[in-house]
Formats: C-alpha cells, structure tokens, sequence
C-alpha cells in the first residue's frame, strides 16, 4: 500500500491570506497564461482559480486598519485539510466571520494532525476547524473538553447527518467494471486515508458488504487532492478506480472540467438524501469546535456570527448535528476510539469477547461436572460389576458342586448299566468254569480214572476262569472309584461287537439278525477308555432296539467310515424312527435334553451318552431322514502312541 506524499499545501494556502492583493493578480494571471485547450489545460486553471480567490479576497479584507488592542479569535486547522474546494469555501467563511466580528483580530494557525494533542496543547488555539470525527481519531476520544458549535452542511443534501461520502469512479468505456465486485483486485487511487469523503467511507462500504476492507483492492496510492491528483491517475489510466469525494464529479462537469459521460460512478447509492452521485454512506461535513477555555463571550459572539438571520453563513452551518454515525463507522472499521479492538492483549481480549468467554468457561464447567457426574457413574457399575462376578464365582462354585455331584450320578448310573454287560462278560467264564467242575465231578464215576495232567488242566482252567471274572469286576470296580483313566488303544468295531453281544445276551438271540454291520476294513483304532466307549455303543443299541418292538421286520444298521477330510471316524447307528416329528430332532439335540422317547429309540441314556463323548473329544449328533434317525459318532484319527488323560 502506498504511503501518501507529506506535502504542506495547506501551510502555503494559509500563508497566502496575508498576501497583497497584487500577488493574487500576477498569479491568478500566470495560471490562466498557462491553461491552454484540452483537459490538462482547463484542471490546471481551476487550480490556478482555487489559489489565487482566497489571496484576493483576503486582500481586500487586509487593507482595512487593524488596531493593536482588538483582542485574537484564533482557529485551529488541521494540516490534512487541503482539499482545494475547502481552502475557498473556508476563507469565504473567514472574510464572512472578519466582517461579522470587527471588534476581534480573527486569525488561523496551522497544527500538524499527526501530533494530535501535543500539537492543540501547545499551539492553544481557541476554536477548531476539523472534519468531524476528527478529534476521535487522536488518542481515541473527544480530546480537550472540546464543544462542537456548529456542522457545515451541504446544500445539495437534505440531511445535516448525510453531506459527504465517497464515489467510486471509473472511466466509461470500462465496460466490465459494473458492480463493487467487479472492482476486486484492481488498483485504486485515493485521497488521504484517514479522511471521511474518501478511504474511511469506502472502507466501510466494503466491510458492509462482506469484504475484506484492507486487502480488497490490489493496490491502493494515497494522495493529497482528490482533485486533480486522484482524477488526473484515473484519467491517464494509472489507476482502475478512483475515490473522489462525492459531488466533485458534479461540480467539475457543470463547470466544463471534466467531459461528461467520461466517468462513471460504479455500486452507486439510490434513494439517498444527497443530490449526488455516490457509493457509500453518508456523514456529516466539517464542524467547528470551542477548545477548553475559550472564554463564554468569544463563543457566544462567534455561534451569533454564524447563525444571524440573513448572513451567508447561516445557509451553510446547523447546529446540533450527532456524531452517532461517524461513531458507527469506527466501531466498525475498528479506528479511532474503537481501534482498542484490535489489541490482542488477554485484558483486551477478554473485554471484547466477554459472551464468548463466559460461554467456554460455562461450557467447561458443565463438562468438568459432567466428568464427575461419569466418574461417579463408573465407580457405582464397577461396583455393581464386582458383585455381578462375585456372584458368578458363587455361580460357578456351585455349577462345579452340581456337575461333581452329577457326574457322581452318572458313575453311579453307569455302573447300574453294566450289570447286562457284565452278565455277558461273566457268563463265558462261569460256563467254562461249570464245564471244569462237571469234568471232575466225572472222575468218580469212571471206569477209566483221569490222569494226573487232565485234572491238572481242569484246575489249570478253573482258575483262568476265576482270574478273569476277577479282572472284569475289578475293572468296573477300578471305573466306580476312580475319576482319571488313561487311554488305551481300541478297535471301534471290536467294541460295537462286543456291545451288539452284549445287548443280544441282554434281550434275546432274535436281535442278531436285526444288527447289521457295515465296515470294509478289520480294525478301526482310536484312543479311548474301551469301558466308557462299550457303555456308550450299548447304551445307543439299546435305544436303537427299544424303538424295533413294534417293528419286527426293522433292523439296526452300523456303519463305520472315513469322514470326507480323512480326519475322523464316522460311526453311525440307524433304526425306524416312524413317530418322531422334526421338534423332537431338535430337542434331541439339544445337550441338555435328557427326557425318556422310548417310542422314539432314546432313554435316560442319553445325557450319559454325551458325556462321555465330551470326555473323548468325540461329537454326538441326530439326523432324521426317510422315517429313520440316525445316531451319527466322530472320532477324531490320532497318530499313533497320542495319549491324553481324560477325566472320569
């Protein structure tokens, strides 16, 4: 952004007040000698005007005798205001108040702006000149008990409050520059930056509608005048837009300086007070303010001046014109009085965010409650979880307490069980044993006496005999006691044998032709407790056959066979199912079915059955199809001298 150039025209200009009335003539006369055809020729006459009226009518006004004891009204003015269009209307004021107040000496000083107070403390003036709202942008307030006497208005405005503004201002055949939109990006060409009509306005315009207000243009340059400095760039196409105050473009037209239709005024204002091309908002003119200890009487004699009935000056100055609008325009540009708001500071901060502060501070307060609150709520179901496993331990304890006491039942019930097969069992050796006694008991009747080698032989057989009914009930009383056997190697055809025998003993010869075997090898080996697995095998026969009494031509069928993998056995014991329904299947096998289905070929046996195939790793499971429910055994294949202790 380009810094505007420093230069004191104002301090010239005000010089020339006391100027004769000839240097006034030879300038104005240099300035027309010099204005030939063409726009350049015309602006530098004006100026040419704008400098010399003020040395002649400040001459006229010199020659009059001023007494040495007529005391001083002396007026502060500022030295950034140098609009040209300024300079004459306020001396026309000056001459106007020297008229209207012969008995003072009105005369005007010339304090540098950017010193602010330190310039009015020591230069004491008592009245000041200032664009309004001046004395907020120094040390942000309305410095030095200041009291605003009057406004200067605009004639072609019929609101005190609304009298300058800014214009943006292009050249016509910039056919794509249309809307404030389209002037993004561009280069501008403005009047001092902290001036009302020019920056300050525009700036606000710009912030209104959602732009940002110190970066919109690419690249703004300040200058001194807008005329001819900022209309001079635009013209000669050094900038794309120029800011120029409003009404200026009106005036230089009507007086022929500028061709009309070769501006155009672009985001122009419609429905606005001011009879005047614009494209901001509107505030009010210049004010002339009574410094602190200014006596009362100069006051009243200088607010009489301005105001009396008939005077020129009462056309151009009001009192009583508010500061509200101006205010709102530094609260929203965050200047003047208001450019605290851009410190950053936590005071600062703070002050400027209270809401939003309270808000977070509100916010953390209920998350921080809220994080007890949830701290609170864990510790109680942490507690309520400690008693729910509490309470599952106690559970389990006493699951382990009934499955001990079951599988004390299920000892009991299988040694119950065994009675057929051990039947069975102790029948070959008490028939052998039989035969050896009945072959001693011979001897007496004899002819013929039996050697000493044959009676060694039947006591030889006897005894076998004896040790063997001996190991059968020492087994099964080994089983009733014990809770841990090993495994040993078993034939799974050997056993469903001698299970078959066992139920044909039980039951009567006319099962042997209703068992039908069906394997294609001799043995099949597993590891297993062979008494369990002979309990198992009968106890699933035995439900097989219970379901053949109303069906004299049905037969049992066992099957023994690879699984698809060649991982496993596949031992499957089939019998007619004719009454079983698809609902029973499924209680069946269920693992904690163990109601009697005798009709069905399933007994109390059954939860038995499953144990010991838990006990085996094996799986038990029923299937139903065609009237007939097949009893399906896997034993898993293990290599061979694999031995594992299964508990009892």
């Amino acid at each position: 952004m380009k810094a505007f150039s420093d230069t004191p025209e104002w301090v010239e200009k005000t010089k020339m007040i006391e100027q004769p009335q000839s240097q006034g003539f030879f300038v104005e006369f240099f300035v027309f000698f010099l204005a030939e055809k063409g726009v350049v020729g015309k602006l530098i006459f004006v100026v040419g005007l704008f400098f010399s009226q003020p040395l002649v009518v400040q001459a006229n006004a010199a020659s009059a005798p001023i007494e040495i004891s007529q005391p001083s009204l002396t007026i502060g003015i500022p030295d950034t205001l140098v609009n040209p269009k300024d300079v004459i209307e306020l001396q026309k004021m000056l001459s106007e108040l020297r008229r209207s107040l012969p008995k003072y000496h009105v005369a005007t000083i010339t304090f540098s702006a950017a010193d602010g107070l330190d310039a009015l403390r020591k230069d004491k003036p008592d009245f000041i000149l200032a664009p309004t709202g001046f004395f907020a942008t120094i040390d942000g307030s309305p410095a030095q008990n200041t009291y605003k006497i009057a406004t200067r208005i605009n004639l072609k405005s019929g609101d005190p409050e609304q009298s300058v503004g800014a214009a943006l201002a292009v050249l016509n055949d910039r056919k794509e520059l249309v809307s404030l939109a389209d002037l993004q990006h561009k280069t501008a060409q403005s009047g001092l930056p902290n001036t009302i009509d020019s920056w300050l306005s525009v700036r606000n315009e710009l912030k209104k509608n959602h732009y940002d207000d110190e970066h919109f243009f690419s690249k703004i340059s300040f200058s001194n005048n807008a005329y001819p400095d900022v209309l001079s760039a635009l013209l000669n196409k050094k900038a794309d837009v120029g800011i120029i105050p409003a009404c200026l473009l009106e005036n230089l037209e009507e007086q022929g300086l500028i061709k009309k239709g070769l501006i155009r005024i672009v985001h122009q204002k419609k429905d606005s007070p001011l009879d005047c091309r614009h494209s901001t908002d509107l505030f009010p003119d210049i004010s002339l303010w009574a410094a602190e200890g200014t006596p009362r009487e100069e006051v009243k004699d200088l607010t009489i001046a301005l105001y009396k009935t008939g005077g020129d000056l009462s056309r151009q100055w009001v009192p009583n014109v508010s500061e509200r609008r101006i205010m709102g325009l530094f609260e929203r540009l965050k200047e003047g009085p208001y450019r605290y708001l851009r410190d950053i500071t936590p005071a600062a901060l703070y002050e400027r965010h209270k809401g939003a502060v309270w808000f977070v501070f509100l916010l953390f307060v209920f998350l921080l409650l809220n994080e007890l609150r949830l701290n609170i709520l864990i510790k109680r179901r942490t507690a309520m979880l400690a008693n729910a496993l509490l309470e599952k331990d106690n559970f389990e304890a006493k699951a382990i307490k009934v499955r001990k006491a079951l599988n004390a039942y299920e000892k009991r019930s299988i040694v119950q069980q065994m009675s057929g097969m051990i039947a069975h069992e102790l029948s070959s050796p008490l028939g052998s044993i039989r035969t050896y006694a009945t072959l001693l008991k011979m001897e007496g009747s004899s002819k013929i006496p039996f050697s000493k080698e044959v009676k060694q032989k039947a006591l030889n057989g006897i005894e076998e005999q004896v040790l063997t009914m001996s190991k059968i009930i020492d087994r099964v009383r080994g089983y009733a006691k014990n809770n841990y056997s090993r495994q040993e190697d078993c034939d799974l055809a050997l056993l469903l044998k001698k299970s078959a025998g066992s139920l044909i003993a039980e039951r009567g010869r006319q099962l042997e032709n209703q068992i039908v075997f069906d394997w294609s090898v001799r043995t099949y080996p597993i590891k297993g407790n062979a008494l369990e697995l002979q309990i198992l095998f009968l106890n699933l026969l035995r439900n097989a056959a219970d379901a053949l009494s109303d069906d004299v031509s049905g037969t049992i069928h066992v099957k023994i066979s690879k699984d698809a993998k060649a991982e496993q056995w596949l031992c499957e014991i089939e019998n007619p199912a004719s009454q079983m329904s698809q609902s029973q299947l499924e209680m069946i096998n269920e693992k904690s079915y163990s109601v009697s289905t005798k009709t069905t070929g399933l007994g109390i046996g059954l939860s038995i059955c499953r144990g010991i195939c838990d006990r085996h790793g094996a799986s038990l499971s029923f299937q139903l199809a065609d009237k007939k429910l097949k009893a399906a055994l896997r034993f898993d294949i293990l290599p061979e001298g694999q031995s594992a202790q299964i508990g009892g």
